[in-house]
Order: C-alpha cells, then structure tokens, then sequence
C-alpha cells in the first residue's frame, strides 16, 4: 500500500489557508511533502494526467464541466484552467509511487464555493460532494469577514480582490462552506479539522502539524 495523505483546505479568502499550507510545509521538510504547483508540470504531462482523471473519475469530470459552462456567468475560463490542472495534479499523485503529504489550500472542495449557493437545490451540491475524489484531511480555516477583507487589501500581485457583490455575498459563503463541513463530517470518511485563525495562533496550527506527521506515520502498509 502506498503511503500517502491528501490534505484539502477549504476558508474564504484572506483566511489564512496560503500561509498555513507553507507554514506546514516548513514543519513537515524531512517527509516528501507536495503543495499543488500546477505551472511546473509539463504541458504533454498535463494533458496525459487528465485523460487519466477523465477514464478515473468521468462523472466527477461531466458535473465540473456542466457547472461551468451552464451556472457561471463569469471567471468560466478561470475556473476551467483551475479544474484542468487540480485534476493533472491529483491524478499524478494518486499514481505516483512516491511517499507524500499532499496539501493543496485550494482544492475541489474549496472549488465547490463557486458553483453552489445555499438557496439553490442541496441535493445537487450533496452529488457533488459525494463524488469528489477521496482525500484523508479536510481543514476548516475559519476566519472573521473584516480580518479577510483586511488581509486580501495588503496582497500584491494576486489575482483575487473583494470587489462588492463579493463583499455582499460573503456570509452566504460561508454559511454554505458550514454546510460543506457538516456534510463531509456526517459521511464519515474525511477527517474534519477546525482552526479559527482570526489572530496567528501558531500553538493551534502545529497541533495540526502533530495530527498530520501521527496520521501520516500510522499509516498501515
């Protein structure tokens, strides 16, 4: 059996998930650990993986297309870039023979948040989170909207800024983003991590680390 944790985060923006993905990454150095880096990957290489993910995960695969091409009115070429390489990462990692970590702070269940809004029909969202392909750690960085906004309006050279109808919508975000975590919890088959990262708490985030390096070295071969 292959040894290996795919580590998920899911927050709004200027929550924090960026930071913490490097901050592990600093903790984690003596394991083979891997952040998504979807720009070095070779584009032939690219190509290839997703083929696989298509053949591995073809319903998965429709529903991402379906969503972005028929709910989005906008950022359909953003999101659809985003998909193509999330899917050539994971698919080289699933078949990779190599130990990992694998932490992305911006995966498909972060991705989720674009497509979905409470008011609509759960039940599309419930299909949709029952065919995300598995991971084994899904944190929950939860962070107050002014810290957010505050956090995004110092980055340079980042391509997301809250404009207002991304202000307006902020609490529905997150409530739907409770609801992602109150249904992947009920399933059972993801364990949930909370870190409420309003103020740098570093002692919270390496008691992740600790949860990660036992998860991880308690794996059975």
């Amino acid at each position: 059996m292959k040894k290996k944790i795919i580590i998920e985060m899911i927050g709004m923006p200027g929550s924090g998930k960026s930071y913490i993905q490097n901050y592990f990454l600093k903790k984690l150095k003596k394991y083979e650990i891997k952040k998504k880096d979807f720009y070095k990957e070779k584009k032939f290489k690219k190509i290839v993986n997703f083929i696989l993910f298509i053949l591995r995960y073809p319903i998965f695969t429709y529903k991402n297309f379906f969503y972005i091409y028929f709910k989005l009115n906008n950022k359909k070429t953003k999101l659809l870039h985003y998909f193509l390489n999330e899917a050539s990462l994971r698919i080289s990692n699933k078949y990779s023979n190599k130990h990992k970590i694998i932490i992305n702070d911006e995966g498909f269940f972060y991705r989720s948040l674009e497509y979905f809004k409470l008011s609509e029909n759960n039940q599309d969202l419930s299909n949709y989170l029952n065919n995300i392909p598995e991971i084994d750690i899904l944190i929950f960085v939860n962070t107050l909207k002014k810290n957010c906004l505050r956090r995004v309006s110092k980055r340079k050279n980042h391509n997301f800024k809250y404009d207002e109808n991304e202000k307006k919508i902020f609490n529905e975000k997150t409530k739907l983003i409770q609801y992602i975590i109150n249904f992947v919890q009920e399933s059972k088959k993801v364990k949930i991590i909370r870190l409420d990262n309003n103020k740098l708490n570093i002692k919270s985030i390496n008691k992740i680390v600790k949860i990660i390096r036992n998860d991880y070295e308690n794996i059975a071969y």
